[in-house]
């Protein structure tokens, strides 16, 4: 295996300096800091994280987020995105873990969105579903699916139905390569932001590494993966409702992750939630059930708070986790 943490912040700096040189205009930037923390019933303790210490965004951090316009006075061809962010993590020696999270370069074509860089790859919910700050569990933990991966996609979004393809390594939020790959495609019906609704069906199949967050499992061997999936969005009035299932096999076994998210936003412009959810996975022969229950309210328009339970079988665990997350516009 090829591990290239320095080839990742190459990249990183090359997609910047596209990024500064090619426009100083139409710049979004973002400070982001969270303080998150949980208490764990088997071993009663407080811990620092909110599910489990190799998650990514599940610790403690300060970070940014950069949108740069890329384009001219008439017409925009692109954007850069970069997310990235210093987490605490009591495992390490240093105690602090850099985390890149979103890097990439999008190139807008008539018809059509073209993506390098570490995206999301087009797979089920997950593409859709804005999950970095949140503190429930979404099949991004399940071990199938991954939360970003390195690689390049198409996005043809100008028409009905929608259609994602993404060409991907296989290794999640770090940067490896062994031969391995992971080709996934969704189709797609609705925005579910624009019209409260969304329809998606996926497929994906490749060879691909047991990962969680930044972190390799399994002795850094790959597996093969193939799986189909559908998705279901849908909101009316206060109440919205997220549903992922994939199914398949993983490393030739049978594997599934399935989520079913129902929230009540109680005030105006959203400012509450409670969010009931139940999310259920099986990798490997092991089957996991996972019960939640969710809220959150917003202090400000740059500060929420946040909390959840989680009750899971078979572990017969309970978990309580409590967020303050911030994210502030920065002059720039």
């Amino acid at each position: 295996m090829i591990n290239r943490p320095r080839a990742a912040l190459a990249i990183l700096a090359l997609l910047s300096l596209a990024g500064g040189t090619l426009n100083a205009q139409g710049r979004l930037l973002f400070a982001e800091a969270q303080a998150v923390g949980s208490w764990e019933s088997p071993s009663n303790s407080f811990r620092p994280y909110s599910m489990h210490p190799d998650e990514a965004m599940q610790k403690p951090s300060l970070g940014f987020d950069l949108v740069q316009r890329l384009g001219g006075e008439g017409r925009d061809w692109g954007y850069l995105a970069v997310q990235a962010r210093l987490a605490y993590d009591e495992n390490r020696p240093s105690r602090l873990e850099p985390q890149l999270y979103n890097a990439f370069l999008n190139f807008k074509a008539p018809g059509f969105d073209a993506w390098i860089g570490h995206n999301k790859p087009a797979l089920g919910l997950s593409l859709t579903l804005d999950n970095h700050a949140q503190i429930l569990m979404d099949n991004t933990m399940s071990g199938l699916v991954m939360d970003r991966d390195w690689g390049l996609g198409l996005n043809f979004n100008r028409g009905r139905p929608e259609l994602a393809v993404s060409l991907t390594t296989g290794s999640g939020m770090a940067l490896a390569y062994d031969e391995s790959w992971l080709l996934a495609a969704r189709a797609g019906l609705g925005e579910h932001s624009r019209e409260n609704i969304a329809l998606g069906a996926s497929l994906a199949a490749g060879t691909v590494f047991k990962t969680m967050g930044y972190h390799f499992m399994h002795d850094l061997a790959t597996h093969r993966l193939l799986l189909g999936g559908i998705d279901f969005s849908r909101r009316i009035t206060a109440f919205e409702l997220r549903s992922d299932l994939l199914y398949g096999s993983f490393h030739e076994n049978p594997a599934y992750a399935a989520l079913a998210r129902l929230t009540w936003f109680p005030l105006p412009e959203d400012r509450a939630e409670i969010t009931l959810q139940g999310q259920f996975q099986e990798l490997a022969g092991a089957a996991v059930q996972n019960y939640s229950l969710g809220a959150g309210y917003r202090l400000s328009p740059d500060l929420a708070l946040r909390s959840a339970f989680t009750y899971s079988e078979p572990a017969e665990s309970g978990t309580i986790a409590l967020q303050l997350y911030y994210y502030k516009a920065l002059p720039f």
